[in-house]
């Protein structure tokens, strides 16, 4: 697909996921040349609900370079859809000062909507423009020192960059960029969709100025009856507003030789969710199956998580666990990578460090953040950005551990003590869906990050 194709697809996208009074969050570093400000790294996003926290706006300035961050809500659809216009031809406004992406012709694209096989989607468009300037040794110090001197005051621009979630301008080797995303004004409800004895029930929630004739929704039944088990059920949503005005759609449905099913949730052209709801009562876990023909009741598998003093062997234990999860792990050979790399079904990926002893806790923590950094920048080098998380697997229980919560969270490191790892191996007689768990992960993440921040 050419480069216009991407864009119109996207703008088009955009047209109809937008709704009136929607917000909008632009975080942005630039460069001063002249009296202009040159994007080097930015994210526009607009999302559907408002943010029920403190207000995160700032602007800092260097001389060098400029920085900040704006959070607006509402916003009317028209001025989203002009401004979003505006930015897919690399130019920013933030009050009376406009930020542009440089293009050595003309400006080209990549988009995550072109990925296949996503269970999750959010539009989303990079804009790509020319290599930033390079600063010297000696720019980059006085970069940070007034950084440090600034208010608000950042610790050099790896702890500007990462509070705003965007590269680190100080090691940055690619191409300037600004990407933009739109998040879906409609979703599946987790908690409130659920599948047993055949009966299925859907529960979706959406913005309150959202036309919900728009969206559409099928199911497929597994094991089911044949193509019978195949049905668009959008028809027979019904909507209600509840207390906070949001549109609250409900669909239940009899359903034959169903152990699970496979909701597909579309907006317009564009497929917002898959999501398999399943019959925790029927649904038999093949992984499970498979593991214990070679492990006759998982006698090894829990030795090697619970009883073990052994770290290597914790490790297979850990990888093995994730197996009959859902995922793809891979223990890694070489001594300097992590642990376990492991992916999604979706191809989420996720760096894991594994250790049984509190005392190296703090080591593992910085080999982690390293490692998990060092493959995002290297997707971000290569043009194809991917969302890492981190994990870091403990054998001993929560309390046992000497960490502060605030310190592992601001490194956005999820932390998996006995009891998480019990809780798992607990529930893996029943199919798990490794993305929901990997979204759930996060979120918490970032609820936790959110509370820290305010």
């Amino acid at each position: 697909m050419d480069a216009l194709a991407v864009k119109n697809l996207f703008l088009d996208a955009a047209n109809e996921w937008i709704c009136d009074s929607s917000g909008l969050d632009i975080r942005y570093i630039a460069a001063k040349s002249n009296d202009e400000l040159r994007v080097i790294d930015a994210s526009f996003a607009i999302f559907p609900l408002p943010y029920g926290g403190e207000s995160k706006d700032f602007f800092v300035d260097t001389g060098t370079i400029v920085a900040g961050q704006v959070h607006k809500h509402p916003i009317s659809k028209n001025e989203l859809i002009d401004q979003i216009t505006k930015a897919v031809n690399g130019s920013i406004c933030i009050g009376d000062r406009e930020l542009k992406l440089v293009f050595e012709t003309a400006p080209s694209y990549y988009s995550e909507l072109l990925q296949p096989d996503s269970w999750f989607s959010e539009l989303h468009l990079q804009v790509i423009g020319q290599q930033p300037p390079s600063y010297s040794a000696l720019s980059l110090k006085k970069i940070e020192q007034a950084l440090r001197k600034g208010t608000p005051p950042f610790d050099g621009l790896p702890d500007l960059c990462g509070w705003l979630h965007l590269s680190d301008i100080s090691t940055l080797g690619r191409a300037a960029a600004l990407n933009i995303r739109v998040l879906p004004p409609v979703d599946l409800r987790f908690d409130q969709s659920s599948l047993s004895a055949n009966q299925l029930q859907i529960t979706l929630e959406a913005h309150p100025k959202l036309d919900v004739h728009q969206i559409s929704l099928a199911i497929k039944t597994f094991p089911g009856l044949g193509i019978k088990s195949r049905v668009q059920v959008g028809d027979q949503i019904k909507w209600e507003a509840n207390d906070n005005g949001l549109q609250i759609g409900t669909v239940t449905l009899e359903v034959e030789y169903a152990d699970s099913v496979l909701a597909m949730l579309t907006l317009g052209e564009i497929t917002v969710r898959r999501q398999w709801i399943i019959d925790p009562d029927k649904a038999i876990n093949p992984r499970y199956v498979a593991t214990q023909l070679f492990d006759r009741d998982l006698k090894q598998l829990r030795q090697a998580l619970f009883d073990s003093s052994d770290s290597v062997r914790f490790e297979q234990g850990v990888s093995s666990l994730l197996f009959v999860l859902g995922f793809a792990p891979a223990i890694q050979v070489e001594t300097q990578a992590p642990d376990i790399l492991l992916q999604s079904p979706s191809g989420r990926l996720a760096v894991v460090e594994c250790t049984l002893r509190t005392a190296d806790f703090q080591t593992k923590v910085g080999k982690l953040v390293d490692r998990r950094n060092a493959l995002r920048k290297h997707f971000e080098s290569i043009g194809s950005p991917h969302r890492v998380d981190a994990f870091l697997v403990c054998g001993t229980p929560d309390a046992q551990i000497a960490y502060r919560k605030e310190d592992i969270t601001k490194q956005e490191i999820s932390l998996l003590t006995k009891e998480n790892i019990e809780q798992a191996f607990n529930g893996i007689r029943t199919p798990q869906n490794p993305d929901q768990m990997l979204a759930t992960a996060a979120r918490r993440l970032s609820e936790a990050l959110s509370l820290f921040d305010r």
